[in-house]
């Protein structure tokens, strides 16, 4: 039965690709063979053969789903939330957002947070629609007389504008990804950064530059991993018999807990599960505009672009360059040459975008905490030791 792995265009070139590259990665190690398509008429062995689909927007996953129901191609949808897709028939990889609900109330009643606003919505988004159905499960007991849900319409800095007005209400901020977690608690650094003592601000994607910046952020995230394993494990009982149509698994997120929430521990799971009869009052127009596009994140992007791709050298090296060490002092600590040391920073500038050694350590000091990127280097080098 072959594979064939279809992604949406928009999404393949975004940091929110990691559930693509997993996938293939394990793909290889258990060394099973696929093909690469842009659009479903390039499958010609139709018989017998099965799509995996990685996207991030309804209009997208809705279409391949008709497509392949069409030409009767079993299709596995790696998706936010299953019943994204209304029409047709699909097996599906989801994040499990019951249980997300459900680790929130716990958290934010334990420690009393009970006026919470949603910050950053984007209508394109799938996850950020599945995160207001969450959000107003937390919120229906509140009263009726301020916003909750602040959406981006193509501006954060608009965004955070309609949010400062009624920031005093709030004592907990939900954050649809970490980019949006880390402009709002930049920009109340630098206009009240007191308020950051007594908010709590969640986000949702557990980025690196999230884990060393000042504060750091407390991030939802989904093992990668196992959202591959579940995928490949869809298409292989699909493999082996024709009685299983439809194959829904549930990914349950884990909350990274870091300084946005004062590195307040999550209680025990005892916690009733929330409910809610609120409707979500969204208008249907969707929002067309370039979300990740805007130029308030370019920097955080540049930075995690940069962050992924670094290891436990290239994250010394960093500590090392903050501190204006020499290239021939930093060769000496690593025991390498100083050829090494110029290249590895000469791709770390690529990466980033930087011009300049000097612009490149401007974007570090302007968003990443010392401490926090030595305690990453220590996790780098800890993971490097447990293999």
């Amino acid at each position: 039965m072959p594979l064939y792995i279809i992604t949406e265009p928009e999404y393949e070139e975004t940091l929110w690709a990691t559930r693509l590259y997993t996938l293939i990665n394990e793909l290889k190690l258990k060394r099973i063979s696929y093909n690469r398509i842009k659009k479903i008429s390039d499958i010609r062995q139709r018989e017998s053969s099965v799509v995996i689909a990685v996207g991030s927007s309804y209009g997208w996953t809705s279409a391949i789903t008709k497509e392949c129901n069409e030409a009767h191609i079993p299709v596995i949808i790696s998706s936010s939330k299953f019943g994204t897709v209304t029409e047709g028939s699909y097996s599906c990889v989801s994040s499990d957002w019951q249980d997300v609900a459900m680790t929130l109330n716990r958290y934010l009643s334990c420690y009393n947070k009970s006026k919470i606003a949603l910050y950053g919505v984007n209508h394109n988004s799938d996850a950020d629609l599945n995160l207001v159905e969450v959000f107003y499960s937390l919120i229906h007991f509140q009263p009726q007389d301020i916003p909750y849900v602040f959406e981006n319409e193509g501006s954060l800095a608009d965004c955070y504008e309609r949010l400062k007005k009624d920031l005093p209400h709030y004592d907990a901020i939900i954050c649809v990804n970490d980019y949006v977690a880390l402009y709002l608690i930049d920009r109340l650094k630098q206009e009240d950064e007191k308020v950051l003592e007594r908010l709590f601000i969640i986000s949702f994607n557990n980025f690196i530059l999230s884990q060393i910046h000042s504060p750091s952020v407390t991030s939802f995230s989904e093992d990668g991993e196992s959202v591959a394993k579940a995928l490949i494990g869809i298409y292989q009982l699909l493999l082996k018999s024709s009685d299983f149509t439809s194959v829904h698994v549930q990914i349950r997120q884990k909350l990274h807990i870091r300084q946005s929430t004062q590195c307040r521990p999550l209680p025990e799971e005892n916690s009733p599960q929330p409910k809610s009869d609120t409707a979500i009052p969204f208008s249907s127009i969707i929002n067309k505009k370039d979300y990740f596009g805007s130029g308030e994140i370019t920097q955080y992007n540049r930075l995690e672009s940069m962050l992924e791709h670094c290891d436990k050298l290239d994250i010394f090296i960093l500590l090392k360059l903050l501190h204006s060490h020499s290239y021939e002092s930093i060769a000496n600590d690593v025991f390498a040459s100083v050829g090494t040391v110029k290249y590895r920073l000469r791709k770390m500038m690529q990466q980033s975008a930087a011009a300049s050694r000097a612009e490149l350590m401007d974007l570090l000091r302007a968003h990443v905490n010392e401490k926090n990127l030595q305690d990453y280097h220590q996790t780098l080098r800890d993971m490097d030791t447990a293999f």
